[in-house]
């Protein structure tokens, strides 16, 4: 089967569900390499990571988008 690329809605829709996830990723593994002081106000990171959550939140779940996403697929599909 050829592989084709999503429909740039689609590839829009799927950024706005892996970008703010691999930031909560990264700034949590941030947060465990620093062990208790991640938590602590001498790092920024606590902080960086509930705006990082808030962020998913704001432009609506993850599965909206995702659900968007499978619209799309089935739509374009003959």
């Amino acid at each position: 089967m050829v592989q084709r690329a999503a429909p740039p809605a689609a590839a829009q829709l799927l950024d706005k569900v892996v970008v703010p996830r691999m930031a909560l990723r990264v700034i949590d593994r941030a947060i465990q390499a620093h062990g208790g002081a991640g938590l602590s106000d001498d790092f920024p990171l606590a902080a960086a990571w509930a705006h990082a959550r808030t962020i998913r939140l704001a432009d609506r779940p993850d599965e909206v988008h995702r659900e968007a996403v499978a619209k799309l697929e089935l739509a374009s599909t003959p």
